[in-house]
């Protein structure tokens, strides 16, 4: 139950994995930690992570010894202070991009703090309009599908569902249909946004190390 891109990641991980084993002659099963370590040591603090969980799920779940991992230590956790645009970089970005699907995308991510997962899965029928018995007006909420199949319910800015109407149609909000429709499938690719991040910022010379997640 673990996401696609995690799945990925393990695979690749456990394919360098075999491939050192081969090399240095010792089947999986017969591993030490000293085989370990020596295969984690030199790579990044995310590359060990990834890793050792690897290593934890394959010992785990398929060889069916976890006692061979047991202890593994993780790297030590090294905080680093956020860099972030400023937002006269963010409207900088929105002016840059002329296509109006894809500057909604970013704008609906942006304003809903959502994963770039997330953002491109957003059907009609997540959004809700609620009324607020207090100020007696009405508003909206989406359902999100986060990561690790957890759902969330999010407010949703007028401004951002004013925009999602204009884009895309009044009769959007409530279908069961995806708001962004790829060219190839039924949803706009993540790997598509993240481009489109990414040129957003070249063109508007934003040079800070980042992109859509």
């Amino acid at each position: 139950r673990l996401q696609d891109n995690t799945i990925i990641n393990y695979m690749g991980h456990l394919n360098v994995f075999l491939n050192f084993c081969e090399s240095i002659n010792t089947p999986p099963e017969d591993c030490t930690k000293i085989h370990f370590l020596t295969w984690l040591t030199g790579q990044s603090e995310p590359t060990i992570k990834q890793r050792i969980g690897m290593l934890h799920n394959f010992y785990t779940y398929v060889l069916g010894i976890p006692y061979i991992t047991a202890g593994l230590p993780y790297p030590k956790h090294h905080v680093k202070p956020p860099e972030y645009l400023t937002i006269q970089e963010i409207k900088r970005l929105f002016d840059i991009i002329k296509n109006e699907k894809q500057k909604l995308i970013l704008n609906t991510q942006y304003s809903l703090a959502l994963r770039v997962d997330e953002v491109v899965k957003l059907k009609g029928i997540n959004f809700t309009q609620c009324f607020h018995p207090e100020t007696k007006t009405y508003y909206y909420q989406v359902r999100v599908n986060g990561k690790g199949n957890k759902y969330r319910i999010l407010p949703v800015h007028d401004e951002t569902i004013n925009k999602i109407k204009i884009v895309l149609g009044n009769d959007i909000i409530g279908k069961n249909e995806y708001l962004f429709k790829g060219q190839f499938k039924e949803y706009y690719s993540s790997r598509s946004v993240q481009m489109v991040m990414k040129r957003a910022m070249s063109e508007a010379e934003i040079h800070k190390k980042g992109c859509t997640h």
